[in-house]
């Protein structure tokens, strides 16, 4: 696939880029689209968590067909990963240095710079992505305008290389080679954590991109999302 492959349609407000994308999914909209939008007024992540999106940072959504991607891709937690891997590249590209926290966060020295969510919809992906450029609507979280301070990118060019960087990492197939760079950028990997109110350790990313817990000496994959807790984060 190449950019030139995708509609982007671009929006001052909307509810939410993910809905507009299934909005136009509904109505049999074939082709590749990617949604933008200034400013959302019902931004959301996983588990239908508010994602704050004030106007100046980028958001966006796209329409994906399970036929343009590789079969390891349409795993339940793989797709989304490569977005986050690809989101690691771009921010690499202008001196931002992250990791993955499993499964959909881009961290910045502990605080949330970036998050995914992927969406699937009979034989379509909805993947979206929002970037805390010029604000951080809340402690948590970290914009790139804090980071950087000057040279900032514009949201259009963070648009078209993360396209560029995302489109060229949908063509490796190498599985596995995909799950060492995961491993490599993992938050929190080799850190003692809570998960609920036990307390495990966290190994790795699974071959099909769950995220391997040690509790006791009984290795579990986790692959919903469930909430893991790093212990610094509690000091």
């Amino acid at each position: 696939m190449l950019i030139s492959d995708f509609e982007i349609i671009k929006y001052d407000e909307l509810d939410s880029t993910q809905d507009e994308v299934y909005r136009l999914w509904r109505q049999n909209h074939k082709s590749k689209i990617v949604v933008l939008a200034k400013h959302q007024t019902a931004g959301r992540g996983r588990n239908k968590k508010v994602w704050e999106s004030p106007e100046g940072s980028l958001y966006f959504s796209m329409l994906l067909h399970s036929h343009d991607l590789d079969n390891f891709f349409t795993e339940q937690l793989f797709l989304p990963l490569v977005v986050g891997l690809s989101l690691l590249e771009l921010l690499k590209n202008i001196r931002v240095n992250c990791l993955i926290k499993w499964p959909n966060d881009i961290i910045y020295e502990d605080k949330k710079l970036a998050g995914v969510l992927c969406e699937k919809k009979d034989d379509a992906y909805i993947v979206g992505v929002g970037i805390n450029v010029m604000t951080a609507p809340i402690d948590s979280a970290i914009s790139l305008s804090k980071i950087l301070k000057a040279d900032m990118p514009k949201l259009d060019h963070l648009l078209t290389s993360f396209l560029e960087v995302f489109l060229r990492r949908l063509n490796c197939t190498n599985k596995f080679e995909i799950q060492k760079e995961l491993n490599s950028f993992l938050y929190g990997k080799n850190e003692k954590a809570f998960f609920g109110n036990e307390l495990v350790f966290i190994q790795g990313i699974s071959d099909d991109g769950g995220l391997i817990i040690l509790n006791g000496e009984k290795s579990v994959t986790l692959y919903s999302g469930e909430k893991v807790t790093l212990i610094r984060k509690l000091l």
